[in-house]
Order: C-alpha cells, then structure tokens, then sequence
C-alpha cells in the first residue's frame, strides 16, 4: 500500500470524525495524516504485504451482517441506559 493511499484513507477517515473545514485544521489533519501513514508503512509494514486470499475476502464479508447485530444492540443498551433528557 502506498504512504498516499494510506494518508487518504486515514485523512477521510478522521475528516468524518472533525468536521471541520477550517484550514488551519484540514492542513494539520493532511500533514498528521502523511506522517502516520508514513511511519506506520516503514516501521510496521516494510516488506510487501502479502495479497489477500479469497477466502479471507469472504470471511470479511461474512463477519459484516455480526458486526452490525453488535452495533446495533450496543447501541440500543446505551440508549436505554442514558438519563432521560430534561
């Protein structure tokens, strides 16, 4: 993976959770996420990594429709469990 595909998918990623559209900010989030993506690609992936197996792919795929079950429950308990608003 590409230290700019990587900082891309990291920049949206912590764009979605900001929010904000003050450059100030979006040139800090760009810069944080060139960097980490950088370190991490050298330090912790530095060979190729290896391709993905179809197998892998499907069990991924298969593991979704649990996720979201979980989601939602942890979302409903939550829910329940907040004060009510006054």
């Amino acid at each position: 993976m590409s230290t700019l595909v990587a900082a891309a998918g990291l920049f949206a990623f912590w764009y979605a959770l900001v929010e904000s559209t003050d450059p100030t900010i979006l040139i800090i989030g760009l810069a944080l996420s060139l960097a980490i993506s950088h370190l991490a690609i050298k330090y912790l992936w530095p060979g190729d990594t290896p391709p993905l197996k179809v197998r892998e792919v499907l069990r991924f795929i298969a593991y979704i429709p649990h996720l979201i079950r979980c989601m939602v429950a942890s979302a409903i308990q939550v829910a329940e469990a907040a004060p009510p608003a006054s």
